[in-house]
């Protein structure tokens, strides 16, 4: 890891903590403190682990309890404390008292205790902790054992997520591994007392274990900053974000949910631009755009497209689609229609690309790869997208194209179009051998802009 902001240093420590405490971990199935204990033994911590409880004597999932955090004999370097915001002041001293390195404040205190808790939150960042919250949902780091909930996966993966909302993480990280792909680490900053959304930012932007960022923001407290931070990261690691609170009502939200001020949907806009922040439109379309990422990433990719389809109104209305977001699909050259049209059906198809095998290409599955192999081989295309109805035969033309794809020199994208968990299945076994596969239109040509745009810029800026 390269040398940072101190401000920021602790979040090592932070992220991979040798000792942890809850503050109010509970054995009652009924509560929150039972399940966020569970979730940190489901993950597998490996640490010491204490249980921080007046109210109870008992073991909690046979864990040790105590009184008070300073009861603890040895160091603490994680507290995560779940009980009300009355208790706040008082526990945030025994912290102090105890030389934590990290706290999450899950709670949220009312506005008149905030003067107290700003002034003790001075004290905690002068004795070198950092707070995460409050109104914080925690931390999730596979590789360090900590978790938001239970149910999350125990796989390591090289994208780290960042978010004003608690559940907007724990659905992220479950429908990206819905996609094969995995974290590497989530930080839920909640209202933001202490460290917020630029911070864990520049932190990821420095982790080695981070290949690509994603995030949910709803606003930022110094808008300079967030600029200079994330342009200085955008050079070498994408930045995906869904911007919250970009309609009036839901400024409104935000307002009252993080106390953030959302800002004008044009001037973020313009900033993430400027930044060269990918911004997404919510969860999904945010895993769209790493799947896209991850697996082209690092493979040279054009603007021309090149389409191999048995399908009409999908392709036609994919390449509008095309056309909207700047990506071209040029008429292939007559020596490559002339190698196609040595095997293509001579009715109701087209080598001009798209390139359609007309209904055939449903009894003839040959007929997909023999065309990718031309366009493989020919200069007028960059990329290569096969677009297939995957409900019939998907799993067996998905199995076609990674076997073809091992001999190909262009990127293959597959558009597995359908619902049915033979589709499903397709999409997954192509994701699996490492090729981007997407059930709908959209979801694959704007990712696919976004790359190109993305790689364009780097590009630009590093001649």
């Amino acid at each position: 890891m390269e040398s940072m902001n101190k401000r920021i240093e602790t979040l090592e420590n932070i992220f991979h903590p040798s000792s942890l405490a809850i503050i109010g971990g509970t054995g009652d199935k009924s509560k929150l403190g039972y399940e966020l204990v569970n979730g940190f033994k489901e993950i597998g911590y490996s640490g010491k682990f204490y249980i921080i409880n007046p109210n109870n004597n008992k073991d909690v999932l046979g864990l040790p309890v105590f009184k008070s955090i300073t009861d603890i004999p040895d160091k603490v370097e994680l507290a995560i404390i779940i009980t009300p915001p009355s208790t706040l002041p008082g526990l945030l001293k025994e912290c102090i008292a105890k030389s934590v390195k990290g706290i999450i404040m899950f709670s949220t205190p009312p506005d008149d205790m905030m003067p107290e808790l700003e002034e003790i939150t001075r004290q905690v960042k002068d004795s070198g902790a950092r707070i995460v919250g409050p109104n914080s949902m925690g931390l999730y780091c596979p590789d360090g054992g900590l978790t938001i909930f239970p149910g999350l996966p125990d796989k390591v993966g090289p994208v780290s997520f960042i978010s004003h909302s608690g559940a907007m993480a724990f659905v992220f990280i479950k429908a990206m591994a819905e996609k094969n792909i995995w974290c590497s680490k989530a930080v839920t900053c909640g209202n933001e007392l202490d460290l917020n959304w630029v911070d864990y930012l520049e932190y990821f932007g420095n982790d080695d274990d981070t290949e690509m960022i994603a995030g949910y923001m709803e606003g930022a407290i110094d808008g300079k900053k967030f600029l200079e931070t994330a342009s200085a990261i955008t050079s070498r690691k994408p930045v995906f974000c869904i911007k919250g609170g970009d309609s009036p009502a839901g400024n409104i939200f935000v307002s009252s949910h993080t106390g953030s001020m959302a800002g004008k949907h044009a001037i973020w806009k313009s900033a993430m631009e400027q930044a060269n922040i990918i911004k997404t439109k919510d969860v999904h379309d945010t895993v769209d755009h790493i799947v896209m990422f991850k697996f082209l990433m690092n493979k040279p990719v054009g603007r021309r497209i090149g389409f191999v389809t048995g399908t009409g109104g999908p392709t036609v209305t994919t390449v509008d689609l095309c056309d909207q977001h700047n990506l071209i699909v040029p008429e292939l050259s007559d020596e490559t229609q002339k190698k196609l049209m040595e095997f293509i059906p001579p009715f109701g198809s087209s080598s001009r690309n798209p390139v359609d095998l007309s209904i055939a290409a449903g009894v003839d599955r040959s007929l997909y790869i023999k065309a990718i192999k031309v366009l493989d081989k020919s200069d007028d295309v960059d990329v290569i997208i096969c677009l297939h109805t995957g409900d019939r035969q998907g799993v067996e033309i998905a199995e076609d194209i990674i076997r073809e794809q091992r001999n190909c020199h262009k990127p293959i994208i597959s558009m597995m179009i359908g619902t049915t968990e033979t589709n499903h299945h397709a999409i997954r076994i192509l994701l699996e051998a490492g090729i981007p596969a997407f059930p709908g239109q959209e979801n694959t040509i704007r990712p696919l802009e976004a790359l190109i745009k993305w790689k364009e810029r780097v590009r630009h800026n590093t001649i």
